[in-house]
């Protein structure tokens, strides 16, 4: 009977220590499934992070490409009612200037992106005198204009073109001939407006 007792003794004690065994086996194991299950989840976090980082930048990519930035302005009344052949006809009064890129100071537009540009002069003469102007982009002629009357004692004209111009470049009106001397044009805020104005159609 004692050598039974000491046989179970034996098989228990074998069996725990076999179980304390696997018992350690399984915790390893477990541990190493849950480093593992960490570091696939930091993987797969970075690589949804980089993806998400990569779809943001797409669309702002097509955003730039096809949405055109507002990039307009719109300035009334001269400085100088009376400009000399070779001046600038400067604009005072400004009523939009979205893109800040028009300068009341010089006259000068400064295009901040290049692309296509829709561009608006109004002048108003005085009757039985003519001046001959031109829209200059960096000291090119892009589209003249002659400006007469012989029936009114005021009447005003519009030049429009459409140019290509690129970044940094300067527009501007400038006054390429005139007849007589003193005031040519006239503006009056009731009637008789004169304007120079520009927008950003289609950006390159």
């Amino acid at each position: 009977m004692k050598k039974q007792i000491d046989d179970m003794q034996t098989r228990v004690t074998e069996a725990l220590a076999k179980l304390n065994k696997d018992t350690a086996t399984w915790k390893g194991e477990i541990g190493t499934l849950q480093e593992n299950s960490k570091t696939n989840l930091a993987t797969l976090q970075e690589k949804a992070k980089t993806n998400l980082d990569k779809n943001i930048e797409a669309v702002k990519d097509l955003k730039d490409r096809f949405v055109t930035p507002n990039i307009a302005f719109y300035a009334k009344k001269m400085k100088n009612n009376s400009p000399a052949d070779g001046n600038t006809i400067v604009f005072t009064d400004i009523a939009l200037n979205l893109g800040e890129s028009y300068n009341t100071d010089t006259g000068i537009f400064i295009a901040p992106l290049g692309g296509i540009y829709l561009f608006t002069v109004q002048l108003c003469t005085l009757n039985d005198l003519r001046i001959y102007i031109g829209l200059v982009v960096d000291d090119v002629y892009m589209d003249t204009a002659w400006y007469e009357d012989n029936d009114h004692t005021v009447c005003c004209f519009k030049l429009t073109t459409t140019v290509s111009v690129k970044s940094g470049n300067k527009v501007w009106v400038k006054v390429i001939g005139r007849t007589g001397s003193g005031q040519i044009l006239f503006h009056s805020d009731s009637h008789y407006w004169t304007s120079f104005s520009g927008v950003l159609i289609n950006k390159d």
